[in-house]
């Protein structure tokens, strides 16, 4: 058993689900709550860095949460009856991003069914929505460098995590490239 995580003995179809809204409906009630009185100014300097962290941190939970959810909005075809054109305008309407976030947030919950690790990074708050869509893309070219980009995320800052990110995609090019005769100028040699 994990401290504050529900998890519960018997599962009755329908009343699992029923307690999970109900907990993410109160959990939702307490930060409304909390944010709609918060006063930023009566903090310390240490006090407001701890703030920081712990919403950054609900933050990157509740991405973790809305992209999972997207996925399976997406699978069951739920979007239909919202009238939207596609699951990726649903979600940027209900998220109030653009269409190409969505479509990024989308493909990258599709993606993470395929690389666990990165999955349960996510599931766990370690890695932003910017983040995971940077590793879980470069991770899809090349898995054998998931567990240095989950490192880069943890320690590094988010432009240094696309710098290496970059790395995977252009030697997953070049590698592209090779295997179909292609030249690094993209035309193929002579001959």
């Amino acid at each position: 058993m994990v401290p504050g995580r529900f998890e519960p003995v018997f599962v009755i179809p329908g009343l699992y689900y029923g307690v999970v809204f109900n907990s993410l409906d109160t959990v939702i009630c307490l930060l409304e709550s909390f944010v709609e009185g918060f006063e930023p100014e009566t903090l310390s300097a240490d006090q407001s860095l701890a703030a920081l962290e712990r919403f950054c941190r609900a933050e990157k939970l509740c991405a973790a949460g809305k992209a999972l959810a997207s996925r399976q909005v997406a699978a069951s075809d739920a979007w239909y009856d919202s009238l939207e054109r596609s699951p990726t305008h649903l979600i940027a309407k209900a998220s109030g991003s653009t269409v190409k976030r969505a479509t990024d947030v989308l493909e990258t919950a599709e993606i993470l069914k395929d690389i666990p690790e990165t999955e349960q990074a996510f599931r766990s708050g370690k890695l932003s929505e910017s983040q995971v869509i940077e590793v879980a893309s470069a991770v899809a070219l090349d898995p054998d460098a998931e567990q240095a980009l989950l490192e880069a995320a943890e320690y590094e800052a988010f432009r240094q995590l696309q710098r290496e990110c970059d790395k995977v995609w252009a030697a997953a090019r070049d590698e592209r490239d090779k295997s179909s005769g292609r030249t690094a100028s993209g035309t193929y040699p002579p001959g």
